[in-house]
Order: structure tokens, then C-alpha cells, then sequence
């Protein structure tokens, strides 16, 4: 009965509409599932990649670094050590604290101290 309100060029007009909108809707889901998958992808490659960036700047992992505050050795990992405590500098380009020291370089010692002739840092002796 519908169909006979309609006239044949109308229903044509309408059938044509119909199939335009259920290919853009065909389309619409097709990229919808596509963005999902690229979606999926990135975030697996996001998650892949902070688990490696955690585990390199974790404690003892490969890309802590350090960097001289003062006398003080301090890491990435939130570590430190004081470096004058036991009679060393902190290395500037290191960042860690120098372990010996050559009798005519004073510049690893903390200030107070000398090197010593077994190449280590250690107090002056006190003048008698």
C-alpha cells in the first residue's frame, strides 16, 4: 500500500539514498575496526616500551645516571653517596666519586685532603 503513495521515481530517489547511507555506514565500521587495530598496536608498542624504560632507570638498571651536588654523588635512582666523606671528589663528567687519585693531581681529592703516595686521598699529617 506504501508503495503505492510513492511514486516509481521517488522509490528510486529513496533506494538510492538507502544504498548510499549502508555503504558510508560499511565504510564508517571498516575504519572504526582499523583505528581499533592501529589503536591496539600503539598501545601494546606504548606499554612495551615503558616496561623497558623502567627497567633501564630502575636501581642498577643500564641507563641510570649521575650527577655532582657539590661533594655528593646523586643517581637517577635516588641514590647518593658523599663523596668527601671519604676523602674524594665527585667527578664532573661522571658523576660518580673518584675512587684514587696521582700525587701530582690534587682534583680527585675532596678539599682538606691530598693524595697520598699510594694514590689514595687521605689527611694531611698533622705538622709536629
Amino acid at each position: 500500500m506504501r508503495n503505492a503513495l510513492i511514486g516509481s521515481s521517488e522509490l528510486g530517489i529513496w533506494s538510492e539514498k538507502w544504498f548510499e547511507i549502508k555503504a558510508a555506514i560499511e565504510k564508517l565500521q571498516a575504519d572504526k575496526h582499523q583505528l581499533r587495530e592501529q589503536y591496539r598496536i600503539t598501545l601494546s608498542e606504548y606499554q612495551k616500551t615503558l616496561a623497558e624504560f623502567d627497567e633501564m632507570t630502575r636501581a642498577g638498571g643500564s641507563r641510570v645516571t649521575a650527577h655532582c651536588d657539590g661533594l655528593v654523588s646523586v643517581t637517577t635512582a635516588g641514590a647518593s653517596e658523599n663523596c668527601g666523606a671519604s676523602g674524594y671528589a665527585c667527578n664532573a663528567v661522571s658523576g660518580m666519586c673518584e675512587r684514587s687519585c696521582h700525587e701530582d693531581s690534587g682534583t680527585k681529592c675532596a678539599p682538606g685532603y691530598l693524595c697520598d703516595e699510594t694514590d689514595h686521598c687521605a689527611l694531611p699529617p698533622e705538622a709536629s
